[in-house]
């Protein structure tokens, strides 16, 4: 099942409490917002993150966060009205590297009008240690396991107006690939880069 997602798989928890382990394909198919987070919110003395509980309008009920770095993207995103649902720690994503399991909590998932989706890892810059750039980089090649055209991934990852420039830049650090010999166009198809495989 996994291997026709490039390796990945996902869990989540839903609703009614059950735990669903499905292919990337099967995800995307998911209602994610009426699931559970796949962790809970701890608070314990001496912590160095504020976690918290944030009243969505866009959800009409709590949403969880982690941190206020999480919490300001949660404000950002319940004021976006192009935001039709949100939920916290939606889901572990589950691969393997280096011969052991990882897997990896995204802080966000985002439905958005039009039938797009957003997925959010909100961590400063100067906080992100080797082990979370590892996480970061395998949640990127996740969303583009399978080649697909370039506007096709854009419109999966939410507004194309937001989500080009991000292809775009993630192209030109060889992080995704394309067969450049041809005119680039929103037909191009787009995957991810094969370490030490050349540019594609």
């Amino acid at each position: 099942m996994a291997a026709a997602d490039g390796g990945f798989e996902a869990v989540y928890v839903a609703g009614d409490g059950a735990e669903c382990r499905v292919s990337l394909a099967a995800l995307a198919r998911a209602r994610l917002e009426d699931g559970r987070p796949v962790r809970s919110f701890p608070s314990y003395r001496g912590q160095r993150n504020y976690p918290g509980w944030y009243w969505s309008a866009t959800m009409g009920r709590r949403v969880g966060f982690e941190s206020w770095v999480e919490r300001d993207h949660l404000v950002a995103l319940d004021f976006d009205p192009a935001v039709t649902a949100v939920a916290s720690q939606p889901f572990w994503l589950l691969w393997r590297a280096g011969g052991r399991g990882r897997r990896h909590a995204p802080d966000f998932f985002a439905r958005v009008a039009g039938g797009g989706a957003l997925v959010v890892d909100s961590r400063p810059l100067d906080r992100i240690g080797e082990r979370d750039r590892e996480a970061f980089e395998a949640a990127g090649a996740a969303w583009f396991a399978r080649p697909r055209a370039l506007m096709d991934g854009a419109e999966l990852a939410g507004d194309p107006l937001a989500t080009l420039p991000v292809l775009f830049h993630l192209m030109w650090r060889h992080e995704l690939a394309a067969d450049l010999s041809l005119v680039l166009s929103h037909r191009t198809v787009v995957r991810a880069a094969v370490p030490g495989g050349g540019h594609g």
